[in-house]
This record gives C-alpha cells, structure tokens and sequence, in this order.
C-alpha cells in the first residue's frame, strides 16, 4: 500500500485548498443571503411605489429619460438640452454608469411602469448591500442593522425611491469604508473607479482616506500610502476614462465647489436646508440610538479598551457624515446609514450577543425589531402618500412644443423644476433653464 505523504508541503497545499473551499463556500451563502434580502426588499419598495400613479420626486423623470437615450444612441450619451447653462451644447454625464445600470428598465412598452420598476429595484440593491457589508463585518442581527441603515431617518427610504446616484453612492461608501479598514488595495481602486463613473459624490472617498490615515498613524504609528495611492488612482481613471474629459473636470469643479456652496444663495430645494438641533434628533432618532447604546454597550463591557480598527474607521466616519447632515438635510442619506452600521460594530465589539444571553437572544433583536417598526409608522406614509409628479405634468405643453416647435430649438422655459416634464415630454428640444437654478446662473449671467 503506498504511503501517503505527510510532507510540510503536502500538509500547506491542503490547508490552502481547505481555506480556499471554505471561504468559497461562504461567499456562495453570502451570495444567496444577500439575493434573499434583495427580493424582500424589492416586493416591500415594489409594493409601496409600483401601486403610485405619482412620484415622490419630479429628477426620475429626467433621470430616466437620459437611460432611455442610451438605447436610441450608444452608450455614452451627451446632455444637449440646456446649451446655456455650465453644461453647453453636449454636456457631460455625470451619473453615466448610474444611467446605464437603469436603462434596462427603459425598454419596458409603458414608461412609466419601467420607471416605477428602476426605481423599485435600485432602492432594493442599497440595502442588500449593505447587508452584505454587515455580515462581512461580522455584525450581530445583521438584517436587523441592515434595515436600521435605510428606514433609521425619516426621509432615508423616501431618498431611495427618487432615482438618483446617491443610492449607488451609499452602496460605494459601504464597501469602501469595508475595504480601507483592510487595505484592499484592489478593492479601493476598483470601488473608486465605478464611483467616479457613476456619480461625482466620489470626492466624499477623499475624506474618508484621510480618516484612515489619521487613524492608523494614531493607532500604528504609519502612514499607509497605498489605499491612498489605490484611491487617487482609481478615481483619476474614472475622469480620464470618460468620453466627456476634460470637459467632465470643469464640471466636476464646478458642481462641488460653487453649486455646494451655494455663494448666490439660491433656491435650490429643501433638501440642501439646514435641519434645526430638534429636527435632527427626531429625524434620525433610529440611527443616533443605534450609534449612541451600541458606544455606551461598548463602555460597560469593554472598559479602557480599544476599538477595533474597522469600528474606529465607521465611528468616525459616521461623526463626518452627522456634521454633512447638519448642514444640509439631505446627507441624512449617508449619516443613517453609517452610523448604524458602526453601532452594528461597537454592539460586535462589546461582545454581544453573547453576553448575557437574555439579551442576546431576545431583548435586542426585539428592541430592534420594535424600532424599525415605530419608524417605518412615519417613513411610509412619506412614499405612499399623495403626491403633485404625476407623468401627466406639462404633458399638453409638452405636446403642443412637439407640434409647433422644430426639432432642437430653443424653449425659453422660466422655471428649473418644468425642465424634467418638459424633457419626458418633449426630449428632441433644448430648453433654457432645468436641473438646478445654478446651471443658468453660472453658465449665462445675463440671461439668468
């Protein structure tokens, strides 16, 4: 009978194959969870939205427009509806890649249902994700957290169902955030890339580095240049690989510098509007509860000890996105999200669920669980309730402009908020003004 090897080689090969089988299998149920989540989340937002005969918002409109676009001119597809503005006769697409992802849906026969539908399935890809994110981090209750990181505010799951990059940009962060606290090299330039290409809220990876760095120098005492480098590399190859450079860099300064910092104070939504102390603690109420028990948690259990790298990176990160939101109600989208997910850690951290197990098994999951139900009381009724964005808006202008108006010329509309009907109406002409009062303001002064 021959012998069987029990060389150190022979003994490391296994371990290797072992490991490797292992880890396979476990991202194959990653995977599976994560599509199980995926469809409970699609048939909750399908059911609220698909049902509406009016959005929340009047940007899908225009949004999806720009995906049907893709499919009647290739893939990259110019913005020539506002000449006037910043954007000129053949702007750049800046949500390119988050267009692309919807446009499937722009085949459907009835528009409006394959709007309705992209927006049902985007808003259910956020918090899959973020599920994933949770179990890789190791989070107890993961689902649980998942669901706090996207009804934990009040307008988070009515920002899910508007159609616009930000949910890409969440899912970006997520997994960014996972692989700066590893290092994941290739994971960074990859995440900065499709960031870049889908979105120019990328620049929020910026900060989120330099938290890393100041953290692993307080903590190590070094400097790690490569998730740095892995980031700036990623993203300049996600400017310098669009048809639109360098046109895209003029506009990337311009929508993050002076449309952020709104110098002319202009009206530009509610959203952008700065949410008193009061307001911000009733809003997001879920998620400050989460970050604050799952810290004192941590205090109790683990006193004088240090957190892990990864839950120091989050706790930080989610401090950043809390100062974002107070100035400007909007970044709720980012805060609820982060700072559930770090109370998810510092709950890991302080060894629960294990300890005790009357509340591990059933006093927390329960608090959770009555949590997103007390929320979700005030979230919904926020996506379910009437609503002013009918597809039928300016639907006669719109038809009377395709009629007397020849193919391109110019509409002297005076209101921003009619550009998305308009387009959905009447998508062969170019308008004056739409998208955001700053585009005319700063692009034509004088006929601003």
């Amino acid at each position: 009978m021959a012998r069987r090897s029990t060389s150190p080689t022979s003994r490391s090969s296994t371990a290797v194959s072992e490991v490797s089988e292992v880890s396979e299998l476990s991202n194959r149920r990653l995977a599976i969870e994560g599509l199980a989540v995926f469809v409970g989340a699609l048939a909750c937002f399908a059911g609220m939205v698909v049902p509406q005969t009016a959005l929340l918002d009047a940007d899908p409109y225009f949004h999806f427009e720009v995906a049907r676009q893709i499919w009647a001119h290739g893939p990259w597809v110019d913005l020539p509806w506002l000449p006037e503005t910043v954007l000129g006769a053949a702007g750049p697409d800046h949500h390119w890649l988050w267009h692309l992802i919807v446009s499937p849906f722009a085949l459907f026969t009835d528009r409006f249902e394959g709007l309705k539908w992209a927006i049902a399935v985007t808003a259910a890809g956020v918090p899959a994700a973020l599920y994933v994110v949770a179990r890789r981090l190791r989070i107890p209750w993961p689902l649980l957290i998942a669901v706090i990181a996207v009804t934990g505010g009040l307008i988070m799951p009515a920002r899910l169902v508007v159609l616009r990059a930000q949910n890409a940009a969440i899912v970006f962060i997520a997994f960014g955030l996972y692989a700066l606290a590893r290092e994941r090299i290739a994971w960074l330039a990859l995440i900065a890339f499709l960031f870049m290409q889908s979105y120019h809220g990328a620049v929020i990876l910026a900060p989120l580095v330099c938290l890393h760095l100041a953290l692993t120098w307080a903590r190590e005492r070094r400097i790690p240049l490569r998730p740095l480098g892995a980031v700036a590399l990623g993203s300049l190859l996600g400017i310098v690989a669009s048809p639109w450079f360098p046109e895209n860099v003029e506009y990337f300064f311009f929508h993050t510098l002076y449309k952020a910092l709104n110098t002319s104070d202009l009206a530009v939504g509610v959203e952008w509007a700065r949410p008193s102390a009061s307001l911000a603690l009733q809003e997001n109420w879920p998620a400050h509860l989460l970050l604050v028990g799952g810290a004192v948690a941590f205090w109790v259990r683990r006193s004088g000890a240090r957190l892990a790298a990864d839950t120091a990176l989050w706790a930080l990160s989610s401090v950043l996105f809390l100062l974002m939101y107070l100035g400007a109600r909007r970044f709720a989208e980012y805060y609820v999200p982060a700072a559930a997910l770090a109370g998810g850690l510092l709950l890991r951290d302080a060894g629960l669920p294990s300890w005790p197990r009357s509340l591990g098994r059933g006093l927390i999951p329960a608090a959770l669980t009555l949590t997103i139900a007390l929320q979700l009381r005030d979230d919904i009724p926020l996506i379910t309730g009437p609503s002013p964005f009918t597809p039928s808006q300016w639907e006669a202008e719109g038809a009377w402009l395709r009629d007397h108006a020849a193919p391109g010329e110019m509409i002297y509309n005076a209101s921003w908020d009619s550009f998305p009907f308009l387009v959905w109406h009447a998508p062969g002409l170019r308008y004056l003004t739409g998208l955001d009062p700053h585009y005319l303001k700063y692009g034509n002064p004088a006929k601003y």
